[in-house]
């Protein structure tokens, strides 16, 4: 459960511009952009990389350009169970939409295919605060493939406003049960006099998205799928 006026933190801690922590895991590693930089050995041809993740999993390396990343503690994801998954959290006010870079390193993977999904949430928004009920339901939008470009990354697609208003169907009473759960009486209270799902302040939004990386592991054949998770959150 998130409540966003309780994001204050993480918002400070990112206008200060504090270093992503680093990771627990041997096999994912957070790396500074310069030595991002040179070991994938990629070139910008002058234009400058304000912000790098780079993701180190067994069979791949991935590095995360122009989005500057803080990892969260790790989770099942209800939609891939059991998926070797990392998360992290964007920098307050960074978008990913046509921003967010994508670069591949591999030499025991072949056909290695990048996929991106949205995940949206529902939230109560009123002028006090924004009130996400992140740990009910969610929706999600098709898995679409990401096709490499010519500097051989792959660009974070754009999603429309239908794509972001994706949610499963829900009765009015389920969301009131959700809200006092989460809430208690102080949440349902802001929704009292709402009659529809769709009615103000009830909204749906896209904060959360997927990439998934898979390729052919070229000793065995298997196929492997790495995933990792951005959830953006709202600017200082």
């Amino acid at each position: 459960m998130k409540y966003f006026m309780l994001l204050a933190g993480i918002c400070l801690a990112a206008c200060n511009n504090s270093p992503a922590p680093a990771a627990t895991d041997s096999s994912i590693i957070a790396a500074p952009a310069d030595t991002a930089k040179e070991e994938m050995k990629i070139e910008e041809e002058g234009k400058p990389i304000d912000s790098a993740t780079r993701v180190v999993f067994h069979e791949l390396r991935v590095l995360l350009l122009h989005t500057s990343l803080f990892q969260t503690e790790d989770k099942e994801l209800d939609n891939v169970p059991g998926a070797d998954t990392i998360f992290y959290i964007a920098d307050a006010g960074y978008t990913l939409d046509r921003v967010l870079q994508i670069y591949i390193k591999s030499e025991q993977l072949t056909n290695i295919k990048v996929e991106e999904q949205l995940q949206t949430s529902m939230m109560i928004s009123t002028e006090e605060g924004l009130y996400e009920l992140s740990d009910w339901k969610h929706g999600h939008s098709a898995w679409e493939e990401l096709y490499m470009q010519e500097d051989s990354s792959y660009m974070a697609k754009e999603y429309s406003r239908e794509d972001q208003s994706i949610f499963p169907e829900v009765t009015l009473e389920e969301v009131k049960a959700a809200v006092k759960a989460q809430g208690g009486e102080e949440w349902l209270n802001l929704i009292k006099d709402v009659k529809s799902v769709k009615d103000n302040p009830l909204e749906v939004f896209g904060d959360t998205y997927l990439f998934r990386v898979s390729g052919k592991r070229k000793t065995d054949g298997k196929m492997i799928s790495k995933i990792i998770v951005i959830t953006t959150t709202l600017g200082c």
